[in-house]
């Protein structure tokens, strides 16, 4: 389910827990209790009928609710009539389920397209270029005084871009809020308004269907490897030949990333995963803010039981960017690394020195949509963003190392960015709450990392404001003109149904201030 590998102990003792509510809910179904025994099979049909409707029934939401609402119906009616003869049809059905699950989920790996390939001769002269999504990463320009040690991590982002001869663009911004708006958009920047239309959502993932970014550094003759999420598919666009993709897993992540965790913790860790995967209890959640407004006058809120988010994603990247560091480090040239790595994106699960915080449920997350957020939780969530930054410099440093040492460090083209701010907001950027949303919301929206290192680029720190889109365009072909268009920078706020809003954002607090 999870790509979790390590047998012993951990799996052991979580099949053991597994098996032991098994014997628990087998003693509770002797019971001559009718009431019982029917509630305990209908819990389990449901959770097993939730699954199939997420996975083969419609997604939209309120409707997958109502669905599983209709299923518990029927489920109670299907108990009672079948009563006599529950307990055979029941353990044929989950002993099928059981076994095909084990060996369709064995052995897990990640999907490639492509294989491994033999390194490149000479790249026909062309330099290495290797492209870095740091999802999440906020930019030195909205890492200020008034976040916790905000100018201490501001100064210790630009020393490490700066030491590794990048130039760092202060003032860069993500147009939009969401990583699969944002990123359909600066890859495909010169297709204006219809880039919106390429980011195609299907099912639980979306898939860009076209993709002028990776078209254009093809026709300049490099062969293109991509490393994906499973949450935004690249690989499937229609106008660009990949050599190479990888898929990881976002909900994912091996042995050796959770060592460090206590016996216990991990144990934990195993078991939220696997409740949180249920889609009973994804409906659950989906409930709270479909009946926000009539549970808020009963004071009753979900989050205060504690349940798990059921997000790992940083926790997922860390052998996939091994990986891709091994590849990088074979290249002679003539290659495009193209990697969009889940971190310092929530849950924060790194200290600086990217030990894994424990205990689990110390990891914090971004607000959700619609909760509350207060001073002091924001300070606690901006303190264990800036360690998972730290973190993220930290696990960067080797591939630097590792092209030095291959030689063609020197000669590359590296970029990385973020693909929106760090998002840890009073109020989110949507277009009915413009008017209410402070300053500095729309500097935690959208402001994100940005350094550039290339021939004939000067390292540096540049103050200028400038879009995503607009800092890619230099990065291709180093023109000048391309940063200094003299328009007024601008973000787009949602306003329902991906539909957007146009909207100017303010100057960022840059490293003078």
């Amino acid at each position: 389910h999870i790509g979790f590998t390590t047998v012993f102990p951990d799996l052991v003792l979580s099949y053991g827990l597994l098996f032991a509510i098994a014997v628990f809910l087998a003693c509770l179904l002797q019971a001559p209790s009718a009431i019982l025994r029917t509630g305990i099979f209908s819990v389990l049909i449901i959770i097993v009928l939730s699954d199939a409707i997420f996975e083969f029934g419609t997604t939209e939401g309120g409707v997958r609710l109502n669905a599983v609402i209709l299923t518990m119906f029927a489920t109670l009616v299907l108990v009672f009539f079948l009563r006599q003869h529950i307990n055979k049809f029941l353990i044929a059905v989950f002993a099928i389920m059981f076994v095909s699950g084990v060996v369709l989920g064995l052995p897990f790996s990640n999907t490639e397209a492509g294989g491994e390939r033999a390194p490149s001769a000479n790249g026909g002269g062309l330099p290495v270029v290797v492209h870095l999504i740091l999802d999440g990463h906020m930019g030195v320009g909205g890492m200020t005084p008034r976040l916790p040690n905000g100018e201490r991590i501001r100064n210790e982002v630009s020393e490490f871009y700066l030491g590794n001869e990048f130039r760092l663009f202060s003032g860069a911004y993500s147009e939009y809020f969401d990583t699969h708006f944002s990123m359909a958009r600066f890859l495909n920047a010169d297709a204006d308004e219809v880039h919106l239309e390429y980011a195609v959502k299907n099912r639980n993932k979306y898939v860009l269907s076209i993709n002028g970014y990776f078209e254009r550094w093809a026709r300049e003759g490099y062969k293109i490897n991509v490393l994906q999420s499973s949450y935004f598919d690249l690989c499937k666009s229609t106008n660009v030949k990949i050599s190479s993709c990888v898929t990881y897993n976002h909900d994912s992540f091996d042995g050796e990333a959770i060592s460090s965790l206590p016996l216990a913790q991990r144990i934990i860790l195993i078991g939220n995963m696997y409740y949180s995967s249920f889609t009973l209890y994804k409906l659950v959640q989906l409930s709270e803010l479909s009946f926000k407004p009539h549970l808020d006058k009963y004071d009753v809120s979900l989050r205060g039981l504690g349940l798990w988010h059921g997000r790992i994603g940083p926790l997922a990247i860390s052998s996939q960017l091994e990986q891709l560091i091994r590849k990088v480090s074979r290249s002679n040239g003539g290659e495009f690394f193209f990697a969009h790595l889940l971190i310092p994106h929530s849950p924060y699960v790194y200290d600086s020195s990217c030990k894994v915080h424990s205990p689990v449920s110390s990891w914090q997350l971004r607000p959700e949509r619609g909760a509350s957020d207060t001073p002091k939780l924001r300070y606690a969530r901006y303190a264990a963003y800036f360690e998972q930054i730290r973190c993220t410099m930290r696990k960067l440093q080797p591939l630097f190392d590792a092209m030095r040492k291959k030689g063609t460090y020197e000669d590359a083209v590296i970029i990385i960015h973020g693909d929106h701010g760090a998002r840890i907001t009073r109020i989110d950027p949507e277009a009915g709450n413009a008017q209410q949303m402070p300053r500095d919301d729309y500097i935690h929206s959208f402001s994100t990392l940005f350094a550039l290192k290339a021939p004939g680029v000067v390292p540096g720190n540049d103050d200028r404001m400038a879009s995503i889109p607009q800092l890619l365009a230099y990065a291709a072909d180093r023109r000048e003109e391309n940063l200094n268009e003299n328009s007024k920078p601008y973000v787009y706020l949602s306003s329902g149904d991906d539909k957007f809003v146009r909207s100017q954002i303010p100057e960022f607090p840059l490293s003078n201030e």
